[in-house]
């Protein structure tokens, strides 16, 4: 710097002391801009590694909250209404689009630091609020987590765990909290801690070092080009090649390897995974046929941990863990390496040597490449037989060497028929199996969330040459994250639906010894007793590798917290509930004792034991009741592991799922003391009991009740209408006046000829326990009548077979109304499959003109038009509508109670109420339909799930209605792919827990 005499207008003489004085405002300034520079750089991320920044929300300076030497984002929303500490809190409002609270701005952050994040979030029942890490600069990153790692007060703690990556140009990392905008939420106690190092001290990857030549990697290089090709990597034997391992000594060891893995991720970039096989006699950590593959495949620490569970019970499972893979001389990161299926995995476990044995996968995945080469995508239920389990080989790892060994081979030769007994269910489970072992598997499964191994496919034993039963072999638990919302292996248990579901499990799960052990040991590693302590002793191994992993996966954010939590979430699962799993009603009363009906609505099996009149049991059962597990509601479970499907190609086949899937529930019929007005039961495998008030069903009468009379009463060969041939009955074609009751019992074929018409008057009615054949045709359909509008209905009551309708007129009949008997429909079939094609339903004075009931129905281009109330009602049934019309109703066009059904092409219009009404835990599927002229659309009320696809609605007061009416029930759901709407007055009107997904847009209150 150069001072001018002129400027500064001073003599010579006075230059010194004038610089002196200069020298010293300009040190003063230097140092007032460098405290400023400081205090800047902490405004905006000035980082001391090992000391947290926080904010509390307590002060706030301009727009900014304040703490210490730091600024933070989002000052305006400071909010006293809640605090987790202190007397603030940040509120970010509801509003339109994602919200933003508090955040902090770190600049230039150096590589290699790693951060903690965290912030306490006020419970909320939607769960809204995500803490998220973003970083800006060359190379970008976003992680966001809504998940808890512990509560407190009413206040949920999340956490992220990230770094700044090593080689990676990041110029400011953003840490903030945001909200979808579905309601005002609360955060508080923001805490960031840098730290300049990671835990590495108690894990030390090995390394593992392959030298592979030109030659040899070219023929990986081909076999990588044709699965992708393909899309499946087929592992033939001349894929293997020639290569070196060199140990941590230094030392050469030859090795042949080859490319491993079906699908493509374990080929995505430089991550390629590998099968190793050491040649004789050398090993590698104590193995001679291993794999590495990227620790991703495996959903990374995940499967780690549950292989440490498996070991800490004595189940067999292979070696797993981590290392950092060089290829000639580069370093391909961090891998995960696992022991393969050879005699050292049952050694290594204290086991003698004996066959390893599995369904064979060749058929499943030539069926995959199969149809990734004919119409390039997949499909499970695609129908070829190669690729079903039952038709699967039974195989042996090492069958050359099992061949060649006589013990072995006898060996191979008994667990082939273990194999065989397993897959057809032939023999008890404790007599193939080590039960208690597999019991334990299964429920750790359930536990960790790691499904993916016991696809039938995935499934590998032991056959243990001492006991002569299977062992199962846990492994490959993780092909992705588990899934949001746990599930049960053993849902539906003991349930002969639950069959189509399960597949092989479902074997299994039908013995209750085996069920009573699952359901035992599922309680034990669920339990916070358990699983804690067992999480806090791995936890010194947990942390390093999880520090290790996240360097080069940090979208990894993994705590042992998360297993706890998906651990009780299991546990909600495997309890009942007093009053409401068990269903009790009384069906008689006689002589001093009551008959009962007892079913069960939870998903595992439970054990009837007892009974009472006060607040204790009082008496036993002579021997304990089992009522099998409930089916569960694949619909409602697919929509539950997703609750923001995007992808509706995914759930494609859902309605035809739901259909053919889910059973109505079992139940029992008990004797207990007139006196008792509860029953007790407890889980199978459980000591824990639960009771169910006995609720009264029917009035106690001694004498015949309205149906017995009318079924005792009757006059089968004398009536004129009918003509009887043996056990088949014919209603010729022509009118008949009937007025008398046509009442027909079980044991017959009922005809009617083309052009046969029944005027029912003077209040007769048509009756039948036998199903109907009803077949007309357009020149002369079938007519049922009345003439003077007495008729007391059309009903078939548990038939044994499908009734068939076909071209078939009813017009101005009514219901029954007996005595003691009164029905809603004026066409009935209870219990009895019908089937209806072209039939028409006019001028229906009842409340219901068709009503199906417990039944399966099919209507195809059927005809309603001007019904006193309901057009068609279906209750507890399962069945397809479609081409079918239902217009000028006074009430709704469709009723659905407990019902699983699918409607297509279909019209409503002019309903009095709802075009479409799903209730009482129905699950519905609407496709291609038009609705108009109603003033409500689509209903869907009482934990129902309407799902609608092209839906067309015009000229409705409302489309979309989703509400709770009954208190015995919850919320409901309505999801709409597609739709459209003219002339809507309100689109939708959504209650208090329901959700509304129309599209992208999830519509909540």
């Amino acid at each position: 710097m150069i001072l001018s005499d002129q400027r500064f207008g001073v003599k010579s003489a006075g230059i010194r002391p004038l610089l002196i004085r200069s020298g010293l405002w300009v040190l003063l300034a230097l140092a007032i801009l460098l405290a400023t520079w400081q205090l800047l750089r902490s405004d905006f991320g000035y980082l001391k590694p090992g000391h947290w920044i926080i904010c509390d929300a307590e002060h706030v300076k301009g727009d900014f909250f304040v703490k210490k030497d730091y600024k933070f984002s989002g000052g305006k929303l400071r909010s006293e209404r809640y605090a987790k500490s202190g007397s603030y809190s940040c509120e970010i409002p509801k509003g339109t689009g994602a919200q933003f609270g508090f955040g902090f701005d770190i600049q230039a952050p150096p590589v290699g630091t790693a951060f903690t994040a965290r912030v306490w979030r006020l419970k909320n029942p939607l769960q809204e609020g995500k803490l998220v890490a973003k970083g800006e600069g060359k190379t970008p990153f976003y992680y966001e987590t809504d998940q808890v790692v512990q509560q407190k007060d009413g206040w949920e703690q999340l956490e992220l765990r990230f770094y700044a990556p090593y080689g990676a140009d990041i110029q400011k990392i953003s840490i903030y909290v945001y909200t979808n905008g579905y309601q005002d939420t609360y955060f508080d106690d923001l805490e960031i801690l840098p730290s300049d190092h990671w835990q590495q001290g108690a894990f030390i990857a090995p390394k593992l070092r392959l030298d592979i030549k030109p030659a040899a990697w070219k023929i990986l290089e081909k076999a990588r080009d044709e699965a992708l090709k393909t899309g499946i990597l087929e592992a033939e034997n001349g894929s293997w090649v020639e290569a070196d391992l060199i140990d941590s000594t230094g030392q050469k060891i030859p090795v042949n390897l080859r490319l491993k893995g079906d699908w493509l991720d374990h080929l995505q970039g430089d991550k390629w995974s590998f099968r190793i096989e050491v040649k004789p006699p050398n090993a590698w950590n104590r193995m001679v046929t291993f794999s590495v593959h990227t620790p991703s495949t495996r959903y990374y620490l995940h499967e780690w941990l549950l292989h440490q569970l498996l070991e800490r019970e004595d189940i067999l499972t292979t070696r797993y863990d981590l290392v950092e893979l060089e290829i000639n001389g580069s370093s391909r990161g961090i891998y995960a390496y696992e022991e393969h299926f050879e005699k050292e995995v049952v050694e290594y476990r204290k086991r003698r040597e004996g066959p390893i044995v599995k369904f064979s996968e060749e058929g499943f995945w030539a069926g995959i490449k199969r149809q990734l080469g004919e119409h390039g995508y997949v499909r499970n239920d695609a129908g070829l037989s190669a690729m079903e389990a039952y038709n699967a080989d039974i195989a042996a790892f090492k069958e050359k060497r099992i061949q060649g060994t006589p013990e072995l081979k006898k060996a191979f030769e008994q667990a082939q028929t273990l194999m065989a007994q397993y897959r057809y269910g032939l023999k008890a489970p404790s007599e193939v199996f080590d039960i208690e072992r597999l019991a334990k598997y299964l429920a750790l499964c359930d536990v960790t969330g790691g499904h993916h191994g016991v696809i039938w496919h995935n499934q590998r034993f032991y056959f243990n040459p001492v006991t002569g039963k299977l062992e199962p072999i846990g492994f490959d638990g993780f092909g992705e994250a588990p899934k949001s919302f746990p599930t049960l292996l053993g849902e539906g248990a003991m349930n002969p639906g639950s069959l189509l579901e399960n597949g092989l499990l479902a074997h299994l799960f039908a013995d209750s010894a085996f069920t009573a052990l699952y359901t035992g040991f599922l309680k034990q590693f669920s339990s916070p007793q358990y699983l804690q302590p067992a999480l806090d002793q791995l936890y010194a191994a947990w942390a390093p590798r999880l520090d290790w992993i996240q360097q080069e996966f940090p979208e990894y954010q993994a705590t042992t917290a998360g297993f706890s939590n998906y651990a009780l979430s299991v546990r909600s699962l495997l309890l009942p509930f007093n009053e409401q799993s068990v269903k009790v009603y009384m069906q008689s009363s006689l002589d001093g004792r009551q008959e009962l009906q007892v079913s069960n609505t939870h998903t595992l099996p439970v054990v009837i034991i007892g009974y009472g009149s006060g607040k204790i049991m009082s008496g036993q059962l002579p021997q304990p009741v089992t009522l099998p597990g409930q089916t569960p509601r694949r619909l409602l479970s697919r929509l539950r592991m997703d609750s923001m499907i995007r992808d509706y190609g995914a759930i494609r086949y859902v309605d035809a799922e739901a259909l053919g899937l889910q059973m109505p529930q079992h139940g029992a019929t008990l004797y207990v003391p007139a006196g008792a007005n509860t029953l007790y039961f407890k889980p199978l495998g459980l000591d824990t009991i639960f009771k169910s008030s006995i609720k009264p069903w029917h009035t106690i009468s001694l004498q015949n009740t309205s149906i017995q009379k009318l079924f005792s009463n009757t006059k089968l060969p004398q009536n004129p209408s009918l003509e009887i041939k043996g056990s088949t009955i014919i209603i010729r074609a022509k009118k008949h006046k009937v007025e008398q009751p046509l009442v027909i019992p079980s044991g017959y074929q009922v005809f009617f000829e083309p052009g046969a018409e029944l005027d029912l008057i003077k209040g007769a009615f048509f009756l039948s326990r036998s199903p109907v054949r009803m077949i007309g045709n357009a020149e002369a359909p079938i007519r049922i009548g009345s003439s003077d509008g007495s008729a007391k209905g059309f009903t078939v009551l548990q038939a044994r077979e499908t009734s068939v309708l076909h071209y078939v007129y009813f017009t101005a009949i009514n219901t029954m109304n007996d005595p003691g008997w009164t029905l809603t429909g004026a066409v009935t079939f209870y219990e009895s499959a019908v089937t209806l094609d072209h039939c028409t339903f006019y001028n229906i004075p009842s409340e219901d003109a068709l009503n199906t009931i417990r039944t399966s129905f099919e209507l195809s281009y059927c005809h309603f038009s001007k019904t006193a109330s309901d057009a068609f009602d279906s209750d507890f049934c399962k069945g397809q509508i479609s081409h079918s019309t239902f217009e000028n109703t006074v009430n709704d066009g469709v009723d659905f109670s407990g019902s699983v059904a699918t409607i297509k092409d279909c019209y409503m219009h002019h309903n009095g109420d709802k075009g479409i009404s799903a209730g009482e835990e129905s699950d519905i599927s609407v496709m291609d339909t038009r609705i108009s002229h109603n003033p409500l659309a689509v209903a869907s009320k009482d934990l129902s799930v309407l799902w609608v696809r092209n839906l067309n609605i015009t000229d409705c007061g409302q489309g979309f209605a989703a509400y709770q009416k009954k208190p015995e029930f919850g919320p409901s759901r309505i999801i709409v792919e597609n739709y459209q709407a003219k002339n809507v007055r309100r689109l939708h009107a959504i209650a208090k827990g329901c959700i509304l997904q129309l599209g992208d847009q999830l519509i909540t209150k």
